[in-house]
């Protein structure tokens, strides 16, 4: 049975050592992140046809589901937005994208309806294999070089701000410093007023 990538078809492979944070995607953050996140277009795609690279998915590979009308999940691929978020788990199915019920859709629809670009948000609406229960996921479009960077801007965000407390922290030091120069300088000045009044 055909399985259709929900994005890029596999992790580049000059990024399978990069670190990779596993913490819960910030969306609001993920969606800032974006901005600065500029990637190449249309390498020559298998087969010979152009790809749009600057649409990209959320790292699930799905299939028809055997024993009913909707597509279930047959992996999470490494660094993509679905492993990040957590939750997704291989053989949960997939009902709605965006609100939009898939029933009778073709997979290369649903997988129209899930790419985008990077840094939008897309709703996976997921029944899961072990309870059954029904769940709207919100995921960000990301492929592993936009997750790449935008780590590398969110290690670059996190080291502006500390240095951005360290330039208060010496602000501040330098204030108490010139303050207390300030006040050695007036008491010096009243004690040599004192001494003269005392001489005179």
């Amino acid at each position: 049975m055909a399985t259709v990538p929900a994005g890029f078809d596999r992790s580049p492979s000059d990024f399978s050592d990069r670190p990779q944070q596993s913490s819960p995607l910030s969306i609001a953050g993920a969606v800032k992140a974006h901005t600065f996140v500029n990637l190449l277009r249309s390498p020559q795609a298998a087969g010979g046809a152009q790809e749009d690279l600057s649409k990209c998915g959320v790292g699930l590979y799905f299939e028809k589901d055997k024993n009913g009308p909707y597509m279930m999940v047959k992996e999470v691929t490494a660094r993509g937005s679905a492993e990040r978020e957590g939750s997704i788990r291989p053989g949960d199915k997939i009902t709605a994208v965006d609100g939009i019920d898939i029933d009778g859709k073709s997979l290369h629809q649903i997988r129209g309806l899930i790419v985008g670009e990077p840094g939008t948000i897309v709703n996976l609406s997921i029944e899961r294999i072990d309870t059954g229960l029904l769940t709207h996921i919100p995921l960000v479009r990301g492929n592993p070089m936009y997750w790449f960077w935008y780590d590398k801007n969110q290690q670059l965000l996190a080291q502006k701000d500390e240095l951005a407390a360290l330039l208060a922290e010496l602000r501040r030091k330098l204030r108490e410093g010139e303050d207390q120069r300030l006040k050695q300088q007036r008491d010096a000045q009243l004690a040599l007023s004192e001494a003269q009044a005392e001489s005179a």
